[in-house]
């Protein structure tokens, strides 16, 4: 599988995979959609974050979100100070969550349509925030869903059924020029090897965590 991060054209400052740079830790945010709701008070449907691209309004609390934590990562010298800074990294997670074809026609979209512009969209979102950060190393990370629900395992798909379901996705990603796609709170096996199968075949880096229960299982 390709490891290296694509580079832009465009102007953008190169973007760095994590396990390229030793000795640089990579910070990333922590968890737009619960952020959004539960500390500040916006309204989701179906947790689909993806929906404030749709809105100056909402780009704009994404772009203040994201800056929220980048704030954290710039170095110390930069920020008015003569300490030694330890160099940081960020990975920027897009906000796509709920953008796989189930979730987008319960919101009333037409995923053949929809899926390849909302990727796009959040990933140039993101270049555009890079682009305010020059000293940060950074990666695009396009972030990926479980077809269902994130906790409950209720409707569990074949290895071969969940590469040709989250292909499309990932591929739309690897077209906007992500660097890497991370799936997210993935609850059984088959689904996340079916992602890394579909990773494998764009030829793009893959990133895959699972939602674990206090047991250490997961669901």
């Amino acid at each position: 599988m390709k490891t290296s991060s694509p580079r832009s054209s465009s102007g953008h400052p190169p973007s760095f995979l994590p396990h390229e740079h030793k000795g640089i830790m990579f910070l990333t945010d922590s968890g737009a959609e619960t952020t959004f709701i539960f500390k500040d008070n916006l309204e989701l449907r179906e947790f689909a974050a993806f929906e404030l691209h749709n809105s100056d309004k909402g780009r704009q609390h994404l772009k203040e979100y994201y800056r929220r934590h980048l704030d954290l990562a710039v170095p110390e010298n930069e920020q008015g100070t003569d300490s030694k800074d330890q160099r940081l990294g960020f990975v920027l997670e897009t906000c796509t969550w709920r953008a796989n074809p189930d979730w987008m026609i319960k919101l009333g979209y037409k995923p053949a349509d929809a899926i390849h512009q909302v990727c796009a969209s959040a990933v140039n979102l993101l270049r555009d925030i890079q682009m305010e950060y020059p000293s940060i190393p950074m990666a695009i990370s396009g972030q990926i869903g479980p077809r269902s629900d994130g906790y409950v395992a209720d409707q569990k798909m074949s290895v071969q059924e969940a590469q040709d379901y989250h292909y499309a996705q990932i591929k739309a990603f690897h077209e906007a020029g992500a660097d890497l796609v991370a799936a997210l709170t993935m609850n059984y096996v088959n689904e996340g090897i079916g992602i890394v199968q579909a990773a494998q075949k764009v030829g793009i880096p893959v990133v895959l965590s699972f939602t674990v229960e206090v047991n250490g299982c997961i669901p």
